[in-house]
Parts: C-alpha cells; sequence; structure tokens
C-alpha cells in the first residue's frame, strides 16, 4: 500500500499542475495570492478526500476479503483515492488539452442556438457607443459598427441589422466576408457578454464599454 499512497502524492502533484498552468493560471505576486493559492489548495485536497471517502463508502459495502466494513474501507481508502485522483486528472487533463487546441476556454464554449440572451431592457444600453475587446476597438450606432484591430489599426465596417433586442448580425461593407450572428447574454454596468456564431461552439466574448472615441485615439 505505500506504493499506492506514493502514487497518490505523485498524481496529486501532477492534478495541480494540470490546474494552476493550465486551467486556472495563478499569478504569485505578493504574500496575498500565496495564502490564497495554500487555501485553495487545502479545499482541492478536500474535495479528492471527500469524494475518495464516498467512493469508498460504497465500495467497501461489497463483501470479500473476509474483512468487516471497517476493515474493507481501511484497506480500500488508497486505492479509492487513486481512483478519484485518476477520473480527476482525465477530466482536468483533457480540458486543459482542449483549451491549448482551440485557444479558447472551453468552460465558457456553448451551443450558439442554446444561448440565453439578456433582459431586453439592459440590452438597450449597449445597443450603440464605444467598445473594446481583447483586440478590437469598437463603436456602434443604431445601424452601423465600425472595427478598429488594436494591432494593424485596420479598420473594418458593418451593418449592424437587430433581429431581436439582444441579438444583431454584423454585415461587412468592406469586404466579402460572411455575416456574423451575436447574442448577447449578459450586461453589466462597466461591460457585456456575448457570444458570436459558428460552426461548432461559441465562445464567450467580454465587450468593455469605453466613454468616448478619445479613449481610443489614446
Amino acid at each position: 500500500m505505500k506504493a499506492i499512497w506514493l502514487l497518490n502524492l505523485i498524481l496529486y502533484l501532477i492534478f495541480n499542475f494540470i490546474q494552476y498552468k493550465y486551467i486556472q493560471p495563478t499569478q504569485l505576486e505578493n504574500e496575498f495570492d500565496w495564502i490564497l493559492l495554500i487555501i485553495d489548495l487545502f479545499a482541492t485536497c478536500l474535495t479528492v478526500l471527500f469524494v475518495s471517502t464516498i467512493l469508498n463508502a460504497i465500495v467497501s459495502l461489497i463483501p470479500f476479503l473476509k474483512k468487516r466494513y471497517w476493515g474493507r474501507f481501511i484497506y480500500l481508502l488508497p486505492i479509492s483515492i487513486l481512483i478519484t485522483l485518476i477520473i480527476f486528472l482525465y477530466a482536468f487533463g483533457s480540458t486543459a488539452y482542449l483549451n491549448m487546441k482551440t485557444g479558447q476556454d472551453i468552460r465558457f464554449l456553448k451551443k450558439y442556438d442554446n444561448v440565453s440572451t439578456a433582459n431586453p431592457m439592459d440590452c438597450e444600453r449597449v445597443k450603440t457607443g464605444y467598445f473594446e475587446t481583447d483586440n478590437l476597438w469598437i463603436m456602434r450606432t443604431e445601424n452601423k459598427q465600425v472595427q478598429i484591430k488594436k494591432d494593424s489599426s485596420s479598420v473594418n465596417e458593418f451593418e449592424v441589422l437587430w433581429k431581436s433586442p439582444c441579438e444583431y448580425q454584423l454585415i461587412p461593407l468592406n469586404d466579402s466576408k460572411d455575416s456574423l450572428n451575436i447574442k448577447i447574454s449578459d450586461v453589466f454596468l462597466s461591460q457585456y457578454h456575448c457570444y458570436i456564431e459558428n460552426a461548432n461552439y461559441s465562445p464567450l466574448q467580454v465587450v468593455k464599454r469605453i466613454n468616448s472615441i478619445s479613449d481610443i485615439e489614446k
């Protein structure tokens, strides 16, 4: 059993490496960040132990080895932890792989048809104005949208066709690209979330509101 406990420790370390390296990268810039990491590690350990204990309690009901229930529980505990860690590693490892392959956090991918839209009154607040994403500046009026790429300053213009209070279509005016269908899923004070339709799963887009054209020029 010592070998199984050692293997459990190795798998637990690998699991945490994948989690904090690829699933939720952590920046350790000050003491508070380290405290949060330690708390998170402790919580992860408790989660593994809790799931393993439930699994072990069920498996220990099977009579074998001529042991009483508590004897079977103690004997099987490291094996149950091993099984739990393997399941967690597979789930998180698959997620990390798909994140790297797609370049998107798959936790926020949805089928476009399954995206629920925000309250229509909230969407009214973001129908026009100045916005930005990670790679775009956006200026939008009721029926036109201008996008400026941050890395190249190239400009694309679109006609805006509102299909519903929280869903609109962007029709390119200066190139032959296909139109884009977009659903607004959440509206907040300084930003909104939306999904862009594509052939497979739609990634979550975070669009931040800015005050004026002067913010873009800066």
